[in-house]
């Protein structure tokens, strides 16, 4: 208990003693915290065994190094630093890819829904929804998941294990997206359905729900940072995968055994007015929800 008061101030102990190093492990776990040990001496064995990580230096005891999780080849402080960003950057990437990937399905759901609600054929055919979620979505949620490091990623705070990878602001994210792409594309189907024809609204909304991933992707790409100040070009994979699948995207539409295939119609300037407005508004809503979040994560960190 005494320990446990200390370290509520106290940041650096000195000439401790080997239980004091068990105590102080115990003290900060039964505080919260997730400790990492490192140690090279058979003194070291109960703390490096107790932390939640034990790592042991390649230089130290045999004793040491069978009981730690982790042996370092290479006796320096900075090698664990660069684990734990690459851990963060790990996270990061599959919260991304896992906020992309959900956002596109469920607007798709939202579109279906709203065609069995007000009784309409259905919005889009099961190998068009293939298309989009394999073809579209599948190639460029490979590149996002080799993203780059973030700029502030060691700036935040250590994450807890217990927390789900679906954050409060990836489940904001994935609502906010999922929503307006699904709403967008109800309207469209409903309006180009009862004016044109089934072909054509189903066409409308296709090419809706499949571009806008191909654009908003570069707006989740950085939860943290603004879609306009990014960094274009750090990640040519996600560049060369947005432009082949919208190449296919455009071929589906273009191609005539394509087109006939996914049962799709021609789309002039006027329809694609529609399909850029959705696109263009879903990276606003998403760049709001970031602003927020951005403004809360500041003050959080002006506190700590």
């Amino acid at each position: 208990d005494e320990i446990r008061a200390i370290l509520k101030t106290a940041r650096v102990f000195a000439r401790v003693s080997p239980e004091h190093k068990l105590l102080l492990v115990r003290a900060l776990k039964e505080n919260g915290e997730i400790v990492a040990m490192t140690g090279d001496g058979v003194n070291d064995a109960p703390a490096l065994l107790r932390a939640d990580i034990g790592i042991a230096l390649g230089s130290g005891t045999d004793v040491a190094k069978g009981i730690a999780d982790i042996i370092l080849l290479k006796d320096d402080v900075s090698v664990i630093v660069h684990s734990i960003q690459e851990g963060r950057v790990i996270l990061d990437n599959i919260r991304k890819v896992i906020l992309f990937l959900l956002s596109d399905s469920f607007s798709e759901i939202i579109v279906i829904i709203f065609s069995l609600i007000f009784k309409l054929p259905l919005a889009l055919t099961v190998a068009q929804i293939l298309w989009i979620n394999i073809i579209t979505d599948g190639i460029t949620s490979f590149a996002l998941a080799v993203e780059p490091k973030e700029k502030n990623i060691m700036d935040e705070k250590p994450k807890n294990p217990a927390e789900s990878l679906l954050s409060q602001e990836i489940v904001v994210l994935i609502g906010v997206i999922s929503g307006v792409a699904g709403i967008f594309a109800s309207v469209y189907f409903y309006w180009f359905y009862h004016t044109v024809n089934l072909e054509m609204a189903r066409t409308v909304v296709f090419a809706t729900l499949a571009v806008d991933s191909l654009v908003y992707i570069f707006a989740v790409r950085s939860i943290s940072t603004s879609f306009f100040r990014q960094k274009f070009f750090s990640n040519p994979w996600l560049i060369a995968t947005v432009a082949i699948a919208f190449a296919l995207q455009i071929a589906a539409m273009y191609i005539p055994a394509l087109a006939g295939f996914l049962e799709l119609s021609y789309l002039g300037m006027f329809e694609w007015l529609f399909v850029i407005l959705e696109a263009f508004t879903i990276v606003v809503a998403i760049e709001v929800v970031k602003f927020f979040y951005n403004k809360k994560f500041a003050l959080t960190k002006r506190r700590i």
